[in-house]
């Protein structure tokens, strides 16, 4: 058993060694990439064939995939360890969907201070979520008759997470019907909302954190 534990590779180191080993690929495509492009201008200065533009095309091609790897590497080694919990707008209220979007504007909105309204149905149902974007973008002479419900979008166009997920497992659910908004679900209740710009909101206070 101790021979065991001895040799086994600790989660964190094997993640620390995975974004690295990611990283360094990603700084030897960038290389490659300024190589490539190097060889295609000398070969279009020296003999002005287009096989160099080629090579131009193909090492830029490979720059942008690189720098998108890495940036995508270092994004979810930063967000590693975060949770859902940690991120989330907690405490989220279910709002009328059947109200009309003047209504929710004028007497629902200022006093909820969100950019995202989880929404019910007249039984109090989760019937799907609406944004502050989503409002404003209704003409001024529409939103008397228009329902809140009919601007927003219903739970099938809304990703769910748990509040005990991590960020990172969760990044890729997002979808721009929701305004890049889900519902956090709590054994079958809403408790609380999770954005990008939460998760951006909570990363910089992870990194204020550190550097005090």
């Amino acid at each position: 058993m101790l021979a065991e534990c001895a040799f086994t590779t600790p989660p964190w180191r094997r993640r620390a060694d995975r974004y690295r080993a990611t990283s360094t690929a990603a700084r030897l495509g960038r290389i490659c990439a300024f190589l490539l492009m190097g060889l295609g201008l000398l070969d279009v200065v020296a003999q002005g064939g287009i096989s160099g533009f080629w090579l131009v095309f193909l090492g830029w091609f490979l720059f942008t995939a690189a720098r998108a790897e890495e940036q995508q590497v270092m994004m979810r080694g930063a967000l590693a360890g975060l949770r859902v919990r940690d991120a989330m707008t907690p405490d989220a209220t279910l709002a009328p969907g059947w109200i009309t979007v003047d209504e929710f504007m004028s007497s629902y909105v200022p006093l909820q201070r969100a950019t995202a309204f989880p929404l019910k149905t007249f039984d109090g149902a989760l019937d799907g979520l609406v944004t502050l974007a989503q409002l404003s973008r209704v003409a001024p002479e529409e939103r008397q008759s228009r329902r809140v419900r009919d601007v927003g979008v219903g739970l099938d166009a809304v990703a769910m997470a748990s509040p005990g997920e991590s960020v990172t497992s969760v990044l890729d659910r997002f979808s721009s019907a929701a305004e890049d908004q889900m519902l956090v679900i709590d054994g079958g209740q809403l408790v609380g909302t999770l954005s990008t710009a939460d998760i951006t909101r909570a990363l910089g206070g992870r990194k204020a954190r550190a550097s005090s």
